[in-house]
């Protein structure tokens, strides 16, 4: 699927038709794999319940996450304009900057010079990575199992939690995915890197759909802090790496 999609990637009279039916199959392939490989031999429960889980992963979390890291983002950018209020040589340059910016008129090397400097400070790279790499994770972490939330009076075992995790985290891995990759130079790259994405996402919210029921059958809150905690943590290394990657290029 790789191989094909990068070569119709670049034929421009069919890729409009077929590069979004190779993207879809590049994107979900692997989500599909990681489903089969977690739940072998595991008592799931009814197709109702499969279905369900996967779609309030696909569906209901990131309707809910969108809104939560846009609120975040909008709480987040007020400190750092405030930070930088207390900044005057800080906020003096970056007006130096944006001025610049203004009086380019299109001429494409100056921009691309000035975008680069103004990409490169630490007043930017630092909040891109502090929001990228802790706020993200800590709300895609403890909002991806939602719909495990309906399934709370249910009498789960702790298999059952683990696999109505995996269908939470690859719901909202397809989701992802597909809203956030397109075609164009370097498709595969970017569709193999989502694969990475995937497998994280996957993990983090099996073992946090476990924790769930340690804690709602057994009162083991500890195990599923900890569950939190290294789900956060993973997702931010991941996400940290990507944004660092982003900014090296």
């Amino acid at each position: 699927v790789l191989l094909i999609g990068t070569w119709v990637s670049k034929q421009d009279s069919i890729a409009w038709f077929f590069l979004p039916i190779f993207h879809v199959s590049a994107i979900a392939l692997p989500v599909l794999l990681f489903i089969f490989l977690s739940l072998a031999q595991l008592k799931i429960g009814s197709h109702q319940r499969i279905w369900g889980l996967f779609a309030s992963g696909m569906i209901l979390a990131p309707l809910i996450i969108i809104v939560a890291e846009g609120i975040s983002l909008l709480l987040f950018g007020l400190i750092v304009v405030v930070f930088l209020q207390t900044q005057p040589g800080t906020l003096a340059s970056i007006m130096d900057l944006l001025e610049q910016l203004q009086n380019q008129n299109g001429q494409l090397d100056e921009l691309n010079h000035l975008v680069s400097s103004i990409t490169a400070q630490p007043w930017f790279i630092i909040p891109v990575i502090g929001f990228g790499a802790v706020i993200v994770p800590l709300i895609e972490e403890c909002l991806k199992p939602f719909g495990m939330w309906f399934l709370k009076k249910h009498s789960l075992t702790s298999q059952a939690g683990f696999a109505a995790g995996v269908l939470c985290g690859s719901g909202y891995a397809l989701f992802e995915s597909l809203a956030l990759t397109l075609g164009g130079d370097g498709w595969a790259m970017v569709v193999m890197a989502r694969i990475g994405t995937a497998a994280v996402h996957i993990l983090t919210s099996a073992i946090t759909g476990w924790a769930l029921v340690q804690a709602w059958q057994k009162r083991k809150y500890a195990r599923l802090l900890g569950a939190y905690a290294f789900g956060v943590i993973l997702h931010g290394i991941w996400n940290g790496l990507a944004i660092v990657s982003v900014f090296g290029s």
